[in-house]
């Protein structure tokens, strides 16, 4: 299980807001106070906002401000980045192949282009299922 600690922002009826910081290499760099990248990344330091179902629990226990932890299982997301990378890329190479046997490079491009587009609209179409979106969701941990 993937755990990630994130700060509540906002609670709602049956969802929490939480903002969770994106770490890098860095933190465990032993270099990093003589690094001018270090600098950089604190510069630009990135906060996500994230949507976090409350499936078994009440919205009344949590309160803005307070610490929680999230997870996600591994093989979730492992299927995930499959789903969408993986999934646009076989549709472009599989079209690019079909269209450079029909007809030649300008075919191919094409082909490679709509197997991109193509791969791209049927995960945003898979994901969009309610029950796919929710399989793909941080739960609460603690």
């Amino acid at each position: 299980m993937i755990r990630e600690d994130g700060r509540i922002i906002a609670v709602a009826d049956d969802h929490l807001w939480l903002q969770t910081t994106q770490k890098t290499t860095c933190d465990s760099c032993l270099g990093r106070h003589a690094c001018g990248q270090r600098l950089l990344q604190n510069l630009n330091e990135s906060h996500g906002l994230l949507k976090v179902p409350l499936l078994d629990a009440v919205g009344d226990t949590y309160r803005q401000g307070e610490t929680v932890t999230i997870g996600i299982e591994e093989s979730t997301l492992l299927r995930a980045t499959m789903l969408a990378y993986l999934m646009p890329l076989f549709l472009l190479m599989l079209m690019a192949f079909v269209g450079q046997q029909l007809g030649g490079e300008l075919l191919s491009i094409i082909g490679a282009l709509l197997g991109l587009g193509g791969g791209a609209l049927w995960v945003r179409h898979r994901l969009s299922k309610e029950d796919c979106h929710s399989r793909f969701q941080p739960r609460l941990l603690k």
